[in-house]
Protein backbone atom coordinates (compact mmCIF):
# COMPACT_ATOMS: atom_id res chain seq x y z
CA UNK A 1 0.00 0.00 0.00
CA UNK A 2 1.28 3.51 -1.05
CA UNK A 3 0.68 6.50 0.63
CA UNK A 4 -0.46 9.64 -1.93
CA UNK A 5 0.13 12.21 0.73
CA UNK A 6 3.15 14.02 0.78
CA UNK A 7 4.01 15.21 4.36
CA UNK A 8 6.77 17.49 5.41
CA UNK A 9 9.06 15.28 7.08
CA UNK A 10 9.67 13.04 3.96
CA UNK A 11 11.27 15.78 1.65
CA UNK A 12 14.52 16.97 2.59
CA UNK A 13 13.98 20.68 1.21
CA UNK A 14 11.23 20.70 2.87
CA UNK A 15 13.28 20.75 5.92
CA UNK A 16 15.30 22.60 5.27
CA UNK A 17 13.29 25.88 4.23
CA UNK A 18 11.64 25.57 7.48
CA UNK A 19 14.40 25.67 9.46
CA UNK A 20 15.98 28.35 7.50
CA UNK A 21 12.73 30.39 7.45
CA UNK A 22 12.87 29.84 11.57
CA UNK A 23 16.26 31.08 11.76
CA UNK A 24 15.09 34.20 9.53
CA UNK A 25 12.37 34.98 12.39
CA UNK A 26 14.89 34.89 15.21
CA UNK A 27 17.72 36.99 13.42
CA UNK A 28 15.02 39.45 12.49
CA UNK A 29 13.14 39.44 16.35
CA UNK A 30 16.72 39.81 18.17
CA UNK A 31 17.61 42.82 16.04
CA UNK A 32 14.72 44.73 16.85
CA UNK A 33 15.43 44.13 20.69
CA UNK A 34 18.89 45.62 20.51
CA UNK A 35 17.55 48.91 18.50
CA UNK A 36 14.51 49.33 20.90
CA UNK A 37 15.78 51.61 23.92
CA UNK A 38 13.17 51.60 27.07
CA UNK A 39 12.25 55.51 27.26
CA UNK A 40 12.50 56.40 30.97
CA UNK A 41 9.48 58.82 32.02
CA UNK A 42 10.58 61.15 35.39
CA UNK A 43 8.09 59.58 38.37
CA UNK A 44 4.59 61.91 39.00
CA UNK A 45 3.36 62.31 41.94
CA UNK A 46 -0.42 63.10 42.31
CA UNK A 47 -1.61 64.71 45.73
CA UNK A 48 -5.65 65.27 46.04
CA UNK A 49 -8.16 64.89 48.36
CA UNK A 50 -11.67 63.73 47.03
CA UNK A 51 -14.35 66.10 46.94
CA UNK A 52 -16.67 63.15 48.02
CA UNK A 53 -14.41 61.48 50.75
CA UNK A 54 -16.81 61.50 53.84
CA UNK A 55 -13.71 61.79 56.92
CA UNK A 56 -11.91 64.73 55.47
CA UNK A 57 -14.41 66.89 53.29
CA UNK A 58 -17.60 68.47 53.46
CA UNK A 59 -19.41 69.60 50.69
CA UNK A 60 -21.27 72.98 51.71
CA UNK A 61 -24.26 73.30 49.30
CA UNK A 62 -24.35 76.59 48.18
CA UNK A 63 -27.34 76.14 45.55
CA UNK A 64 -30.99 75.02 46.40
CA UNK A 65 -32.18 72.55 43.78
CA UNK A 66 -35.86 72.51 45.69
CA UNK A 67 -36.97 75.92 44.13
CA UNK A 68 -35.73 74.38 40.63
CA UNK A 69 -34.46 77.47 39.24
CA UNK A 70 -30.72 77.41 40.78
CA UNK A 71 -30.62 80.21 42.63
CA UNK A 72 -28.08 80.37 45.41
CA UNK A 73 -29.83 79.91 49.23
CA UNK A 74 -29.58 83.45 50.63
CA UNK A 75 -31.22 84.92 47.02
CA UNK A 76 -34.31 83.09 47.91
CA UNK A 77 -36.98 84.24 50.24
CA UNK A 78 -37.71 81.58 52.08
CA UNK A 79 -36.36 78.88 54.49
CA UNK A 80 -34.59 76.70 52.79
CA UNK A 81 -32.45 73.29 55.71
CA UNK A 82 -30.23 71.10 53.94
CA UNK A 83 -29.49 67.69 55.26
CA UNK A 84 -26.44 66.25 53.68
CA UNK A 85 -27.27 62.82 53.90
CA UNK A 86 -23.50 61.63 53.74
CA UNK A 87 -23.07 62.96 57.18
CA UNK A 88 -25.50 60.47 58.29
CA UNK A 89 -23.75 57.32 56.85
CA UNK A 90 -20.03 57.38 58.01
CA UNK A 91 -22.43 56.80 61.77
CA UNK A 92 -24.63 54.14 59.91
CA UNK A 93 -27.29 55.97 59.91
CA UNK A 94 -29.44 54.88 57.11
CA UNK A 95 -33.46 55.52 58.40
CA UNK A 96 -35.34 58.86 56.70
CA UNK A 97 -36.76 59.76 60.11
CA UNK A 98 -32.92 59.77 62.16
CA UNK A 99 -31.84 61.87 59.25
CA UNK A 100 -34.73 64.67 59.85
CA UNK A 101 -34.71 64.29 63.68
CA UNK A 102 -32.93 67.60 64.14
CA UNK A 103 -34.69 69.52 61.66
CA UNK A 104 -36.98 72.40 63.16
CA UNK A 105 -40.78 71.78 62.90
CA UNK A 106 -40.72 68.38 61.26
CA UNK A 107 -41.25 65.43 63.36
CA UNK A 108 -41.39 61.96 61.95
CA UNK A 109 -42.91 58.36 62.85
CA UNK A 110 -41.45 55.01 61.83
CA UNK A 111 -43.93 52.43 60.55
CA UNK A 112 -43.37 49.52 58.14
CA UNK A 113 -45.56 50.45 56.08
CA UNK A 114 -44.01 53.96 54.97
CA UNK A 115 -42.18 57.10 56.53
CA UNK A 116 -44.78 59.34 58.67
CA UNK A 117 -43.30 62.91 58.17
CA UNK A 118 -45.32 65.97 59.54
CA UNK A 119 -43.98 69.34 58.59
CA UNK A 120 -45.34 71.91 61.46
CA UNK A 121 -48.37 69.69 61.49
CA UNK A 122 -49.04 69.08 58.28
CA UNK A 123 -49.23 65.78 56.92
CA UNK A 124 -46.00 65.61 54.28
CA UNK A 125 -46.35 61.87 53.24
CA UNK A 126 -48.75 61.70 50.33
CA UNK A 127 -47.95 64.52 47.94
CA UNK A 128 -44.88 66.61 49.32
CA UNK A 129 -41.93 64.42 48.42
CA UNK A 130 -39.92 65.05 45.37
CA UNK A 131 -36.86 62.77 44.14
CA UNK A 132 -34.87 64.64 41.25
CA UNK A 133 -37.95 66.94 41.00
CA UNK A 134 -40.89 64.19 40.31
CA UNK A 135 -43.24 63.83 43.02
CA UNK A 136 -43.06 60.33 44.60
CA UNK A 137 -45.41 58.82 46.75
CA UNK A 138 -44.71 59.03 51.05
CA UNK A 139 -46.37 55.65 51.21
CA UNK A 140 -43.55 53.68 50.54
CA UNK A 141 -40.16 52.99 52.61
CA UNK A 142 -37.69 54.02 50.17
CA UNK A 143 -33.78 53.41 49.97
CA UNK A 144 -31.61 56.29 50.85
CA UNK A 145 -28.42 54.66 49.20
CA UNK A 146 -28.28 57.04 46.20
CA UNK A 147 -29.68 60.03 47.68
CA UNK A 148 -27.17 63.15 48.49
CA UNK A 149 -29.06 65.41 50.30
CA UNK A 150 -32.63 66.32 51.45
CA UNK A 151 -33.80 69.83 51.65
CA UNK A 152 -36.55 71.10 53.34
CA UNK A 153 -38.54 73.87 52.20
CA UNK A 154 -40.30 75.97 54.75
CA UNK A 155 -42.59 78.68 54.45
CA UNK A 156 -45.77 80.31 52.73
CA UNK A 157 -43.97 78.65 49.28
CA UNK A 158 -43.67 75.21 50.74
CA UNK A 159 -47.60 74.31 51.27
Amino acid sequence: MTSRYVTLSHKPIFRFSALSLMLLQAQYLLANENNIQAAVMPTIKIEAMSELDPIKSYIDYDQASVTRNGLKKKDIPQTIDTIDVQKYKIYGANDLSVMLQGTPGVSTSYDMRGDGINLRGFNADTGDIYRDGVRESGQVRRSNANIERIEILKGPASV
